[in-house]
């Protein structure tokens, strides 16, 4: 089954920057984080 049944073009570029976002701006911190105890907190 397509995932465009469920989702537009907007949905899809939606879906994409979050994707971008959390492998630019929180993968790459989350042992820190972790390491610190602050994973916890998010």
């Amino acid at each position: 089954m397509s995932k465009d049944l469920y989702f537009t073009k907007d949905h899809e570029l939606v879906r994409k920057a979050v994707r971008e976002f959390v492998q630019k701006k929180i993968n790459p911190f989350v042992d820190e984080w972790e390491e610190k105890g602050h994973a916890g907190d998010l």
